[in-house]
């Protein structure tokens, strides 16, 4: 019996025991603490992403309420001119009808501007959604990544 009990309570052994669970308790501390750290940064790059998500959306209202501005502007502009070239074509037959064409090349320009930055706005706002990371292809720094377009990320290829 005293060949069993020098591993346990006396001797030489409850020492290496002893100091075998100190070492456990340690490696368990170490991964739970680890594990922590990593759930915080975690956390951090989530309230990150979120604040970039909401200055992002921000931007693009603030661009979109420029933009009607602009076109409000426009239209008032192009009201004008059409009074203006009203009464000024009645003068000189020739140079009214130059005019309208100028007019409707103006008009179709801004509109094909117009259409242009809505359609960018678009591919930009519905790419690149960054969504939790075991539901979706991930990138090489291991965040989570919903794309529109692939082609953006060559990682997702």
């Amino acid at each position: 019996m005293t060949a069993f009990c020098c591993h346990t309570e006396h001797g030489e052994g409850s020492s290496q025991l002893v100091s075998r669970q100190e070492s456990r308790r340690r490696r368990r501390r170490r991964e739970e603490e680890e594990e922590e750290e990593e759930e915080e940064k975690e956390e951090e790059e989530e309230e990150e992403q979120k604040e970039e998500e909401e200055e992002e959306e921000e931007e693009e209202e603030e661009e979109e309420e420029e933009e009607e501005e602009e076109e409000e502007e426009e239209e008032k502009e192009e009201e004008e001119e059409e009074e203006g070239g009203g009464g000024g074509g009645g003068g000189g037959g020739g140079e009214g009808g130059g005019g309208g064409r100028r007019r409707r090349r103006r008009r179709r320009r801004r509109r094909r501007r117009r259409r242009r930055r809505r359609r960018r706005r678009r591919r930009r706002r519905n790419c690149c959604l960054i969504i939790p990371r075991h539901s979706s292809p991930v990138l090489m720094d291991g965040r989570g990544l919903l794309c529109c377009n692939s082609m953006d990320h060559p990682e997702l290829m």
